[in-house]
């Protein structure tokens, strides 16, 4: 069944609110099973679960995993829901993703950003570095897993998550 943008829209909006009653109305009055949730996607690639991610939603995350949204589906950048979660530092939903059986060591497509401060002159800028030095923003991409990201970030605690589960240094 092809589900019109405007639904999936709603549906977005209403993840992002965390509200699991409000997502079963919006649901039902679109005439949606909450078993049909598990083929919406988004023109990225991305279902419930990825949505959910980016709002660090605890008890939105298990209630998809529940109602059987797909936990290990890609989308068009190669990323897992995992991934969203790890990239949003969301603990609870990876505790979740991965004891329901999320692909620890996937690899997916990663955007950055680095910051580097630069001497603008040869101003000895031992004092009032910052008066002297510029920042330089740069994107990057990177092909890294749950563990790389969580190290990229400095998101300690994910990391110890992501270890206890067995994740693997690639």
């Amino acid at each position: 069944m092809l589900f019109d943008c405007g639904i999936i829209n709603n549906i977005k909006d209403v993840i992002s609110m965390g509200d699991i009653d409000m997502l079963n109305y919006v649901l039902s009055t679109n005439h949606i099973k909450s078993d049909e949730l598990k083929n919406i996607i988004d023109i990225d690639g991305n279902n419930a679960l990825h949505w959910c991610g980016t709002i660090n939603g605890e008890n939105l995350t298990l209630y998809l995993i529940l109602l059987g949204i797909n936990i290990n589906k890609y989308n068009n950048k190669k990323q897992l829901p995992l991934h969203i979660h790890s990239l949003c530092n969301c603990l609870y939903g990876v505790t979740c993703l991965l004891s329901n059986g999320s692909i620890i060591n996937a690899y997916c497509d990663i955007e950055y950003n680095t910051y580097n401060t630069i001497p603008i002159n040869n101003t000895d800028y031992t004092n009032n570095s910052d008066l002297n030095t510029t920042n330089n923003h740069e994107k990057k991409n990177a092909f890294m897993n749950p563990l790389g990201i969580a190290e990229l970030y400095k998101y300690n605690e994910l990391k110890i998550v992501l270890l206890r589960y067995n994740a693997k240094k690639l």
